[in-house]
């Protein structure tokens, strides 16, 4: 079977269908106070990339550390990320939420763009870390776009020398043609309009005040992803065009070659990303695929369930906390975190 079913998620009664898991997912969420500590990563070309360090609070905590990486027009103050960053420090994990380039707290420090070959970028994150924990595991969980990126850096670079073993990709866009004409179809141009504005607004704000900012100048504002990228991203990525662009930085051909224990998990009603991308691709056999029969994009919000007691109502969320304690517990070394702990101790959010 090309996909593990995830039978035990059941969508909220309230929030039935793609568009209102996807919409009710990114607005319904408790926003906690910001308690993490700045660090700068000083990239290669000069840019500079910003984590915010999570740290565990409670005592009994692993050596493991967990990288967070957002998706598009995102940043560490995203609802996944703060969400997923709380209740990994509870349970005892060191987190890190990446800001890519020109996003969140980094938006004046780059004057080159994200785009979704940045691979580079996330090996001078997980170096950095490195640095700061020597000798800890380290484990990558990212979401849509940051997905993409985290798979592409899994199959085409050697990553066990930072001390990345395991990952997890949620909705991650393996194709992104598919995914962009994806976008034009239907009620999914709600979210092709929603990526554009949102993007448009980061690139005004990133002219007014990065001197030295890369740039290409425009009439009239892009009306589509594809045509942004077209416009903007592929030129300043240096690709020779937009289907060059999605070609190169697809993650779907690295698939075969991650050596390292990786959950993907997505939704089959996803209105981002057309589930026969993932029946498409090949996957290494270190690779699990989980596949819901719902759930929208970054969605997952289920009822409530006595068999699987989640202490609140984002099932995505519990289900990347069990994967990472399960990499801790299969890791060198034996358990680091106890498995017997009850998810209820974490706040709800």
């Amino acid at each position: 079977m090309w996909a593990e079913p995830t039978p035990d998620f059941v969508p909220h009664p309230w929030f039935r269908g793609p568009h209102r898991q996807t919409i009710a997912a990114a607005y319904l969420w408790r926003r906690l106070p910001y308690r993490a500590q700045q660090r700068t990563v000083t990239l290669a070309d000069g840019d500079r990339l910003i984590l915010h360090e999570d740290l565990p609070s409670r005592t009994d905590v692993s050596d493991r550390v967990v990288l967070l990486v957002h998706g598009l027009a995102g940043c560490h103050a995203s609802g996944y990320m703060m969400r997923i960053a709380h209740k990994l420090a509870q349970v005892g994990f060191r987190v890190f939420r990446l800001d890519m380039r020109g996003c969140g707290a980094g938006w004046s420090q780059a004057r080159r763009s994200l785009h979704a070959g940045r691979v580079d970028d996330l090996c001078s994150a997980a170096a950095f870390i490195n640095q700061l924990s020597p000798g800890s595991p380290i484990s990558l969980v990212g979401f849509s776009l940051g997905a993409s990126l985290v798979l592409k850096m899994l199959g085409t670079r050697d990553v066990a020398s930072w001390g990345l073993d395991s990952a997890v990709a949620v909705a991650p866009p393996l194709d992104l043609l598919a995914c962009s004409r994806n976008l034009s179809r239907g009620r999914n141009r709600i979210y092709d309009r929603s990526f554009v504005r949102a993007l448009c607004r980061i690139v005004d704000r990133r002219r007014q005040s990065v001197p030295g900012l890369d740039d290409v100048s425009w009439s009239r504002s892009p009306r589509s992803l594809y045509e942004f990228d077209a416009r903007f991203t592929a030129p300043l990525g240096g690709f020779a065009d937009v289907e060059d662009y999605y070609r190169r930085c697809s993650s779907l051909p690295d698939l075969p070659q991650i050596e390292v224990r990786t959950r993907i998990l997505f939704a089959e009603d996803d209105p981002l990303v057309p589930a026969d991308v993932y029946q498409r691709a090949q996957f290494a056999a270190q690779t699990r695929v989980y596949a819901a029969n719902a759930g929208g994009h970054l969605g997952f919000l289920a009822r409530p369930r006595h068999e699987r007691p989640d202490a609140d109502w984002h099932w995505m969320d519990w289900r990347i906390v069990d994967w990472i304690r399960d990499f801790d517990l299969e890791g060198p070394g034996g358990p680091r975190v106890n498995a017997d702990d009850e998810r209820e101790s974490a706040d709800p959010i």
